[in-house]
């Protein structure tokens, strides 16, 4: 009980941001004044109690000394040491003297190449520094965006240089020829859901004639084992059986053809009108 409590305690302060900082500032002045040979206190004890404040997919947001905002997930020790961080607003996100030297390198540079940065601080950093003189930050890694279908596009809702998330729409494709080619795909959907039920009352009505010609064919034989029936009329009989037996597998063939047509027209369906903007990540 006393655990759920603490835990509910912490995240209720962490739902507020000004708790939340006020929270941090008093941990970080226990960790300077506690003194516990053999303990990692920001590992065991303070960490811990900055960790319950979040979730991992809450956006965190931090600002530094130069007014530029980092915004980020707490997933990571790298995440909680940079909340953490003193002075509250620093001057870098982490690696304080790799950050200053990469941006003092870069002054002047036009093109530059970064990969591999946390937060993509390194990155942030220096395309504000070169941005002023025409410099372009690019990422060692690339995507490639392509769309599953083919439309024209009808809006590109982003520019380079611009902050993306993940799931954010990049691209909206132009959305008639595909609302068209969904409601061709619905009424065939339709006719087939039609010709299947028509080939099921026929199947049905086939095996009705069936089991009739069995009667039929069973009262004629026997009555012709008693003499009672001519050999044509049992020979009649007989034809009638066979042809009965010949509807019913044709009914049946019909039938089973028609439940699967609507499986094969409704993959034309998935490209709807919804789905013509297309989520890019």
């Amino acid at each position: 009980m006393a655990n759920e409590k603490a835990l509910e305690a912490l995240a209720r302060i962490g739902g507020t941001e000004d708790w939340r900082a006020a929270f941090i500032r008093q941990l970080l002045a226990f960790e300077a004044e506690i003194k516990a040979p053999g303990v990692d206190v920001r590992e065991e004890l303070t960490g811990p109690l900055v960790d319950a404040m979040y979730d991992d997919d809450q956006v965190v947001r931090k600002t530094l000394s130069n007014g530029v905002t980092f915004e980020f997930l707490y997933r990571s020790k790298i995440a909680r040491d940079f909340v953490m961080s003193q002075p509250e607003h620093p001057d870098h996100a982490w690696e304080p003297m790799t950050s200053r030297i990469l941006v003092n390198l870069a002054k002047g540079a036009k093109q530059v190449v970064i990969g591999g940065a946390y937060f993509g601080d390194h990155a942030v950093l220096i395309a504000r520094e070169i941005a002023g003189s025409g410099g372009v930050v690019h990422a060692r890694t690339t995507a490639t965006i392509m769309a599953r279908l083919m439309a024209p596009v009808r809006a590109v809702t982003v520019s380079p240089g611009d902050r993306v998330r993940k799931g954010q729409v990049l691209v909206v494709l132009d959305s008639n020829d595909l609302a068209a080619g969904a409601r061709a795909a619905r009424s065939a959907a339709l006719a087939t859901e039609q010709e299947s039920a028509a080939a099921a009352a026929e199947r049905d009505a086939a095996e009705a004639r069936l089991a009739l010609a069995h009667a039929s064919h069973n009262r004629i034989a026997a009555l012709q084992a008693r003499r009672s029936a001519t050999a044509q009329e049992l020979d009649e009989a007989v034809a009638a059986l066979r042809s009965a037996e010949a509807g019913v597998a044709g009914a049946f063939a019909r039938a089973s053809q028609a439940a699967l047509a609507p499986a094969i027209t409704s993959a034309c369906a998935a490209y709807s009108h919804d789905q013509s903007e297309r989520r890019r990540r």
